[in-house]
Protein backbone atom coordinates (compact mmCIF):
# COMPACT_ATOMS: atom_id res chain seq x y z
CA UNK A 1 0.00 0.00 0.00
CA UNK A 2 1.75 3.26 -0.92
CA UNK A 3 1.09 5.99 1.63
CA UNK A 4 -0.92 9.59 0.55
CA UNK A 5 1.01 12.40 1.24
CA UNK A 6 -0.90 13.22 4.40
CA UNK A 7 -0.60 15.44 6.90
CA UNK A 8 -2.54 13.73 9.64
CA UNK A 9 -4.83 10.72 9.57
CA UNK A 10 -8.13 9.76 11.39
CA UNK A 11 -10.38 6.95 11.69
CA UNK A 12 -14.12 7.41 11.85
CA UNK A 13 -17.51 6.25 11.64
CA UNK A 14 -19.68 7.23 8.64
CA UNK A 15 -22.91 7.88 8.23
CA UNK A 16 -25.59 8.02 5.13
CA UNK A 17 -29.05 7.50 4.26
CA UNK A 18 -31.67 9.12 6.80
CA UNK A 19 -28.88 10.16 9.00
CA UNK A 20 -27.54 12.01 6.22
CA UNK A 21 -30.31 14.01 5.15
CA UNK A 22 -31.38 14.99 8.86
CA UNK A 23 -28.04 16.50 8.82
CA UNK A 24 -27.74 18.35 5.92
CA UNK A 25 -31.20 19.97 7.65
CA UNK A 26 -29.61 20.78 10.42
CA UNK A 27 -26.53 22.25 8.63
CA UNK A 28 -28.69 24.22 6.46
CA UNK A 29 -29.87 26.34 9.63
CA UNK A 30 -26.13 26.90 10.83
CA UNK A 31 -23.98 27.16 7.56
CA UNK A 32 -24.40 31.20 7.26
CA UNK A 33 -22.55 31.26 10.40
CA UNK A 34 -20.55 28.03 11.66
CA UNK A 35 -17.93 25.40 9.52
CA UNK A 36 -19.84 22.68 8.19
CA UNK A 37 -17.70 19.81 8.73
CA UNK A 38 -17.15 16.80 6.13
CA UNK A 39 -20.15 14.09 5.75
CA UNK A 40 -22.03 12.94 8.97
CA UNK A 41 -19.37 10.86 11.19
CA UNK A 42 -18.34 10.06 14.36
CA UNK A 43 -14.36 10.37 14.67
CA UNK A 44 -12.88 7.92 16.90
CA UNK A 45 -9.13 8.46 16.64
CA UNK A 46 -8.10 11.44 15.32
CA UNK A 47 -5.08 13.23 14.48
CA UNK A 48 -1.85 10.71 14.38
CA UNK A 49 0.91 9.84 12.00
CA UNK A 50 2.30 6.13 11.41
CA UNK A 51 5.55 5.93 13.40
CA UNK A 52 6.61 3.59 10.03
CA UNK A 53 4.40 2.90 7.38
CA UNK A 54 0.79 2.97 6.77
CA UNK A 55 0.75 -0.43 6.09
CA UNK A 56 1.23 -1.46 9.89
CA UNK A 57 -1.89 0.83 10.49
CA UNK A 58 -4.53 -1.07 7.86
CA UNK A 59 -2.82 -4.29 9.23
CA UNK A 60 -4.13 -3.64 12.64
CA UNK A 61 -7.49 -2.35 11.99
CA UNK A 62 -7.82 -5.08 9.65
CA UNK A 63 -6.92 -8.04 12.32
CA UNK A 64 -9.08 -5.52 14.79
CA UNK A 65 -12.23 -5.73 12.40
CA UNK A 66 -12.17 -9.28 12.05
CA UNK A 67 -12.67 -9.33 15.48
CA UNK A 68 -15.54 -6.97 16.20
CA UNK A 69 -19.25 -7.50 15.97
CA UNK A 70 -21.96 -5.07 14.62
CA UNK A 71 -23.64 -3.15 17.36
CA UNK A 72 -26.96 -1.04 17.71
CA UNK A 73 -26.02 2.79 18.06
CA UNK A 74 -28.38 5.54 19.54
CA UNK A 75 -28.38 9.28 18.53
CA UNK A 76 -30.30 11.69 20.34
CA UNK A 77 -30.74 15.45 20.52
CA UNK A 78 -28.64 18.27 19.70
CA UNK A 79 -25.99 19.79 22.33
CA UNK A 80 -23.53 22.11 22.08
CA UNK A 81 -19.82 22.28 23.51
CA UNK A 82 -19.25 26.22 25.11
CA UNK A 83 -15.86 26.44 24.19
CA UNK A 84 -13.42 28.47 21.80
CA UNK A 85 -14.47 26.31 18.93
CA UNK A 86 -18.21 26.30 19.73
CA UNK A 87 -19.55 22.82 18.09
CA UNK A 88 -23.63 22.09 17.92
CA UNK A 89 -23.41 18.35 17.27
CA UNK A 90 -25.70 15.48 18.08
CA UNK A 91 -25.28 12.83 20.74
CA UNK A 92 -24.44 9.47 21.35
CA UNK A 93 -27.04 8.06 23.82
CA UNK A 94 -25.50 4.55 24.12
CA UNK A 95 -21.78 5.40 24.11
CA UNK A 96 -20.46 2.28 25.63
CA UNK A 97 -20.11 0.27 22.50
CA UNK A 98 -18.12 3.43 20.99
CA UNK A 99 -16.26 3.45 23.86
CA UNK A 100 -15.54 0.06 23.61
CA UNK A 101 -14.25 0.21 20.21
CA UNK A 102 -12.11 3.09 21.02
CA UNK A 103 -10.48 1.57 23.27
CA UNK A 104 -9.95 -1.32 21.43
CA UNK A 105 -8.46 0.80 18.49
CA UNK A 106 -6.34 2.54 20.68
CA UNK A 107 -4.66 -0.45 22.05
CA UNK A 108 -3.79 -2.06 18.57
CA UNK A 109 -2.59 0.64 17.25
CA UNK A 110 -0.71 2.49 19.98
CA UNK A 111 3.02 0.56 19.05
CA UNK A 112 2.69 1.88 15.20
CA UNK A 113 1.53 5.76 15.59
CA UNK A 114 3.44 8.58 17.03
CA UNK A 115 2.02 11.06 19.56
CA UNK A 116 -1.11 11.30 21.65
CA UNK A 117 -2.41 7.40 20.89
CA UNK A 118 1.08 6.20 21.39
CA UNK A 119 1.83 7.58 24.79
CA UNK A 120 0.32 6.11 28.24
CA UNK A 121 -1.53 9.23 28.98
CA UNK A 122 -4.30 8.47 26.14
CA UNK A 123 -7.61 8.16 28.34
CA UNK A 124 -11.38 8.31 26.98
CA UNK A 125 -12.01 10.64 29.53
CA UNK A 126 -11.03 13.71 26.93
CA UNK A 127 -13.49 12.33 24.10
CA UNK A 128 -17.07 12.79 23.89
CA UNK A 129 -18.56 10.66 20.54
CA UNK A 130 -20.92 13.01 18.50
CA UNK A 131 -21.99 13.93 15.22
CA UNK A 132 -20.94 17.42 14.60
CA UNK A 133 -23.71 19.75 12.79
CA UNK A 134 -21.58 23.01 12.98
CA UNK A 135 -18.10 24.23 14.49
CA UNK A 136 -16.10 27.31 14.81
CA UNK A 137 -19.16 29.49 15.72
CA UNK A 138 -19.06 32.64 16.92
CA UNK A 139 -19.53 33.35 20.42
CA UNK A 140 -22.42 36.16 19.42
CA UNK A 141 -24.57 33.45 16.98
CA UNK A 142 -23.91 30.80 19.37
CA UNK A 143 -27.51 31.94 21.15
CA UNK A 144 -29.04 32.68 17.57
CA UNK A 145 -28.24 28.99 16.32
CA UNK A 146 -29.32 27.12 19.57
CA UNK A 147 -32.85 28.99 18.68
CA UNK A 148 -32.54 27.60 15.33
CA UNK A 149 -32.23 24.19 16.42
CA UNK A 150 -33.99 24.18 18.96
CA UNK A 151 -37.33 22.71 17.52
CA UNK A 152 -35.41 19.97 15.96
CA UNK A 153 -35.90 16.69 17.55
CA UNK A 154 -32.98 14.26 16.51
CA UNK A 155 -33.54 10.29 17.32
CA UNK A 156 -31.63 7.94 15.26
CA UNK A 157 -30.60 4.06 15.62
CA UNK A 158 -28.73 2.64 13.42
CA UNK A 159 -26.36 -0.56 13.11
CA UNK A 160 -22.71 -0.22 13.35
CA UNK A 161 -21.08 -2.77 10.81
CA UNK A 162 -17.98 -0.87 9.84
CA UNK A 163 -15.31 1.99 10.16
CA UNK A 164 -13.16 4.30 7.87
CA UNK A 165 -9.21 5.17 7.74
CA UNK A 166 -9.53 8.79 6.31
CA UNK A 167 -6.02 11.20 5.51
CA UNK A 168 -6.05 14.85 5.84
CA UNK A 169 -4.46 16.59 3.39
CA UNK A 170 -4.81 20.66 2.99
CA UNK A 171 -7.82 20.51 5.24
CA UNK A 172 -9.38 17.55 2.73
CA UNK A 173 -10.07 14.32 4.10
CA UNK A 174 -10.19 11.21 1.81
CA UNK A 175 -11.41 8.10 2.51
CA UNK A 176 -8.60 5.25 2.34
CA UNK A 177 -9.72 1.84 3.85
CA UNK A 178 -13.44 0.72 4.80
CA UNK A 179 -13.11 -1.82 7.45
CA UNK A 180 -16.61 -4.01 8.00
CA UNK A 181 -16.59 -5.98 10.97
CA UNK A 182 -16.29 -9.50 10.91
CA UNK A 183 -15.73 -9.51 7.75
CA UNK A 184 -12.63 -11.88 7.59
CA UNK A 185 -10.69 -8.40 7.87
CA UNK A 186 -11.51 -7.32 4.03
CA UNK A 187 -10.31 -4.06 3.35
CA UNK A 188 -12.25 -2.04 0.80
CA UNK A 189 -10.90 1.05 -0.60
CA UNK A 190 -13.13 4.36 -1.33
CA UNK A 191 -13.68 3.16 -4.66
CA UNK A 192 -16.65 0.16 -3.54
Amino acid sequence: MTALAVNSYSVSLIFDGEIEQTFRRLRREVESCAVCPRQPHITLIYDFLPADSLDGIVERLGDLSKRLKPFRLELEGIKYFNTVNNVAYVGVKNRQKVDELITAMVESIKDAVTGYYAQKEYSLQHHTPHLTIGEKIPGEKLEEIQSKLAGYNVSHTCDVREFYLAGETGGEWQVIKKFVFGDGGKERGDDE
